[in-house]
């Protein structure tokens, strides 16, 4: 899902074989999937993103959160909205990683980049600040309409 129709249209020009604009998230995603919905859902977000991915679920389907973009409070979920169809929940938090489990993030992230490194995964820079404007750039990221990634430039 993303938030607008420029996002839509960046995202399925770097592959993706559906891309969600807006609030109607769960009902877009159960039309693509002839009312199944999907088996797992990563999200960054958070608040009612969150709750709207929960409902976007197959049955036995997983929810990945590992962010809280929309900065919205804490939120609970619990067996009435799980035991009916067999869903789970389940979140990391990357900061928490490096100090409980620093090799196996150390691992992952090594895989990680190997995929970019191979070009099994593109990922597009499409703005490029000096390390003196960090403030626009985390602006714009701020204002939800940039697309792709935004590159610090430490030194030319």
């Amino acid at each position: 899902m993303v938030s607008s129709a420029a996002k839509a249209e960046h995202a399925l020009a770097y592959g993706y074989d559906e891309v969600f604009v807006g609030d109607s998230f769960p009902e877009d995603v159960r039309r693509a999937t002839g009312g199944r919905g999907v088996d797992l859902l990563l999200d960054p977000v958070g608040g009612d993103t969150l709750r709207r991915g929960l409902d976007a679920l197959a049955v036995f389907g997983r929810l990945v959160s590992f962010g809280n973009a929309s900065g919205a409070a804490p939120w609970q979920v619990g067996q009435p909205e799980l035991y009916p169809e067999g869903r789970s929940v389940a979140g990391f938090s990357i900061l928490a990683l490096a100090r409980s489990a620093p090799e196996a993030l150390r691992s992952l992230t090594e895989r990680a980049f190997g995929a970019v490194t191979d070009g099994i995964v593109k990922l597009p820079v499409t703005a490029e600040f000096p390390l003196s404007e960090a403030p626009a750039a985390h602006a714009l990221m701020g204002g939800r309409t940039s697309t792709g990634k935004l590159l610090l430039r430490i030194a030319d």
